[in-house]
């Protein structure tokens, strides 16, 4: 296993966690650049194709790092 895989491995599990946070939740916070100011919130039916979104993200690095797809020519 190369730093280029477990890395990639790392990051798709981080996203697939972070992703289903978002889908259990259903609310994420829209917030500035610093995390001072909270300007809204996506809400339900968003917030969850937002987590969907982010758990293809993760399973595409999963996938990239075991070899099933390449992701650079």
């Amino acid at each position: 296993m190369t730093i280029e895989s477990a890395f990639m491995t790392l990051c798709g599990f981080l996203a697939i966690y972070i992703g289903c946070r978002f889908i259990a939740a259903r609310k994420i916070p829209i917030v500035s650049e610093d995390d001072r100011e909270t300007y809204g919130w996506l809400r339900g039916k968003e917030a969850v194709i937002a987590g969907i979104a982010v758990v293809a993200l993760g399973l595409t690095l999963v996938a990239a790092a075991i070899g099933l797809i390449k992701l650079h020519a």
